[in-house]
């Protein structure tokens, strides 16, 4: 599963620099600090500013289940990690893009279901996961606000995985979102 979820990292980023120039930013997301997307589909250099506490929430819940960074279970003593939060949310909820930007794999992977990876420029990627379906595809720009899939269900319960990645990486989302 792991190899399967590196493979599809590797396909992803290999699709954003097939699909669209890079634009070179010298610009780096600081502690309490923002960045910039450069090749949004409003045009290159226009992308979207990401500050703290400035994204939207992909669905209208904010309650969080699975929090991001090192969790261990109670009851087995495993150590994981988590690359990004877990919100719950009833099965069939409407997943949006918390930004505009341009789908760059739509994939499914053991453990995260069907998955939508959104590439906002600059290294700046959006991942829903955990989605019972997918309304987008590979290559297809996307604006703010837009849905991407439905929230789906897994042995965890009903909920929608959200990760933020700038490069390699993986920020605490809870830190972006308003």
């Amino acid at each position: 599963a792991k190899r399967r979820r590196q493979e599809a990292v590797k396909r992803a980023a290999k699709n954003s620099r097939e699909k669209k120039p890079s634009i070179a930013s010298n610009e780096q997301p600081r502690r309490g600090g923002s960045f910039t997307g450069g090749d949004a589909p409003d045009g290159p250099g226009n992308g979207p500013a990401f500050s703290r506490r400035s994204l939207p929430w992909p669905v209208g819940s904010r309650t969080i289940i699975h929090k991001f960074g090192a969790s261990t279970n109670p009851t087995t003593k495993v150590t994981t990690e988590n690359l990004g939060i877990g919100i719950k949310t009833a099965r069939g909820t409407s997943v949006s893009t918390v930004s505009g930007g341009v789908v760059s794999l739509v994939h499914w992977l053991p453990g995260y279901g069907s998955l939508v990876i959104v590439d906002h420029g600059n290294g700046i990627r959006t991942v829903y996961a955990n989605l019972s379906s997918v309304l987008v595809g590979e290559g297809q720009p996307v604006k703010a606000g837009e849905a991407v899939g439905r929230s789906g269900e897994s042995v965890d319960g009903e909920y929608v995985h959200f990760e933020i990645w700038h490069d390699r990486e993986k920020l605490n989302p809870s830190e972006w979102l308003n």
